[in-house]
């Protein structure tokens, strides 16, 4: 059979493969097994949902239509539910291609599941006390031995016992331990760590357990604690685990004549490519003499540059490294080895069967697929120090409610104060432009107002439209690159924008974080979600809208419907048809209208509004 043909057949497979798993969706769907999870549930509004949803036929049932069509398409169910947040804060969820209203009800509330970016704690939270710190040689190292690099983050600056019960049961089996922390610590707490460590390094390099991975390689290397030639192995371990449940030392006992130049606890199957491939879990591995001597896991750690998330680490990091190595020639095996399972997913099998010593603390909310009280049990049977510091958490739904658009408004008043204040000391009103094409800027006008009055420091970001689901990250990034260099051909300043760079087509970075005032180029939700509308209800920005829309466009007339344009402090209108059309339909009575004819008349409203709040 020619080489040829065969890729022709394997195509053929692939292909009818995703066929037959899109009828197996599209058959649960039309079964309307769960249609009355989505009309039974708090977050679905039928009038919002028709009001939102113009194309939907009169004679269709709303919950139906967002059961078998409107979920999958990331349309909304309510103003406090989005399907395509959902989709980001679970990327398992969109994955499996779950409706997701549906999975919410069904799965996620009663395993609390986020399901709104507002129920995230805000990053970087450490105590003022904590700082960048690093500490050497707290014990003798002993050269040319077993080395183990560990990875942990402390959220609040403070060493916790169960870390150093980690640590502590290590030392059975490593020489030499280098702890690095993608975190900075209060630097008392460093005093646990003697005699237990031969290294310690705490910053905050947003790099996650890779990144220290990385810095704690490279100190073994320029140390010499890790030699090519006369160095055993290399452990990398975090700490996203409890343990050890059982001693570390079983791990090696079984391993002993395993044939295989790395391994580890346990192994995952990429889930996000159809031909799948295995790959190691990051949270523990062993990497054996001709992997240490080759230096090929240096190159992949030290090509290790940025900032990441979480996503991003699996994608490119976790599920990547194994591959790359067997790649370089080297073999791998797993403790764990009749099937692939996450470790939360089934934690009483990895202990019992198998006597993995590690528990992911994942496990522990509310992930788990198995009974928390017997894993709990033989923790305590075995390791019952450990057992003190771990508890089930109480699986309450999450009490969360997101501002409905009448509390967002009753915001702006506060917000225009505390943008008054800072005025006051002398600071600029810092307004952000959203924008999809340097040809339909709508706002363009006001911006070029704006960078000429020193009240304002304006900047403008391309927000492409990710409306087309087929589109890939690099056509974005084109996208991006195409319409900023159009707009600086037009004469605006290079200085004045905000290159926005996704590290993926669900993780873009929040460019209005630091806004007074977000300009949106439309009401429409047509980008990532951190930029639509709607979005601005619960920020700490004044959102506007500048619209030039044909009122005698029934498309346009349905755009002036939509529920987000209540989400906007301002929205100046520069034609006064349009702006009447708008007061008539909005249930607001459209009491945030202006009727400016030009963008002049929009600059002294915003001015007067923030110089004089009681305007």
């Amino acid at each position: 059979m020619s080489i040829k043909l065969l890729f022709q057949k394997a195509a053929w497979v692939i292909k009818h493969i995703q066929e037959l798993r899109d009828y197996s969706a599209r058959n649960f769907y039309e079964n309307k097994d769960g249609e009355p999870y989505i009309r039974n549930s708090v977050f679905f509004d039928e009038d919002y949902y028709k009001r939102n949803n113009p194309d939907i036929p009169d004679n269709e049932d709303p919950a139906e239509h967002y059961y078998r069509i409107g979920g999958f398409e990331r349309r909304d169910p309510s103003e406090f539910f989005s399907s395509e947040e959902y989709y980001y804060l679970n990327p398992d969820i969109k994955r499996l291609k779950s409706n997701p209203l549906y999975n919410f009800e069904e799965f996620g509330r009663g395993n609390n599941l986020l399901f709104s970016t507002l129920q995230l704690p805000k990053e970087d939270h450490f105590p003022p006390e904590a700082q960048n710190i690093s500490r050497v040689r707290e014990k003798n190292p002993v050269i040319h031995k077993r080395t183990a690099v560990v990875s942990c983050f402390l959220s609040g600056g403070n060493i916790p016992e169960s870390l150093l019960i980690m640590l502590r049961g290590l030392e059975k089996v490593a020489d030499n331990i280098i702890l690095v922390g993608d975190c900075p610590v209060i630097p008392a707490e460093l005093d646990k760590l003697s005699g237990l460590v031969c290294y310690a390094e705490f910053e905050r390099h947003k790099q996650y357990d890779f990144g220290s991975y990385k810095r704690g390689l490279q100190y073994a290397r320029i140390t010499g604690l890790l030699d090519d030639h006369t160095s055993d192995e290399l452990i990398l371990l975090n700490d996203s685990c409890w343990g050890p449940v059982y001693p570390f030392e079983e791990l090696w006992q079984r391993m002993e004549n395993e044939i295989c130049d790395f391994w580890g606890c346990s192994g995952l199957k990429d889930k996000q490519q159809l031909i799948h491939k295995s790959h190691i879990s990051s949270y523990f591995y062993v990497f054996r003499k001709p992997v240490i001597s080759s230096r090929h896991l240096d190159n992949f750690l030290n090509n290790i540059q940025g900032e990441y998330d979480r996503n991003k680490v699996i994608l490119t990091l976790e599920t990547q490294l194994t591959d790359y190595l067997q790649k370089k020639g080297f073999l791998w095996q797993t403790v764990y080895k009749e099937c692939f399972n996450n470790i939360y997913d089934k934690p009483l099998t990895f202990l019992k069967e198998y006597r993995i010593p590690l528990v992911k603390k994942k496990a522990f909310k509310g992930l788990s697929k198995e009974d928390l009280t017997s894993v709990l049990s033989v923790i305590r049977e075995n390791n019952p120090e450990l057992a003190e510091y771990i508890h089930i958490p109480n699986k309450e739904t999450r009490e969360f409610k997101p501002p409905s658009i009448r509390e967002h408004q009753d915001s702006f008043e506060e917000k225009i104060k505390e943008i008054k204040n800072r005025r006051e000391n002398g600071e600029r009103v810092k307004a952000v432009f959203l924008t999809a094409s340097a040809t339909s800027f709508p706002a363009e006008s006001l911006f070029r107002k704006m960078l000429a009055d020193p009240f304002f420091e304006p900047k403008i970001a391309v927000i492409p439209d990710l409306q087309d689901q087929k589109k890939i990250l690099m056509d974005i990034v084109i996208e991006i690159a195409e319409q900023e260099r159009a707009l600086i051909s037009a004469g605006i300043p290079e200085e004045q924008l905000i290159r926005v760079r996704p590290d993926d087509m669900e993780n873009w970075p929040d460019v209005c974080e630091k806004a007074d005032i977000v300009c949106y180029s439309s009401a429409r939700n047509i980008s990532s979600f951190r930029y639509q509308p709607k979005y601005a209800a619960g920020r700490d920005f004044l959102p506007i809208l500048v619209c030039d829309d044909d009122p005698d466009e029934q498309n346009e007339i349905n755009i002036l419907r939509l529920d987000a344009n209540r989400y906007m402090w301002k929205i100046f209108f520069t034609n006064e048809k349009t702006c009447s059309l708008y007061r008539e339909i909005s249930p607001d009575g459209g009491l945030n209208a202006e009727i400016t004819g030009n963008m002049d008349k929009a600059l002294n409203i915003i001015r007067q509004s923030l110089d004089d709040p009681e305007k």
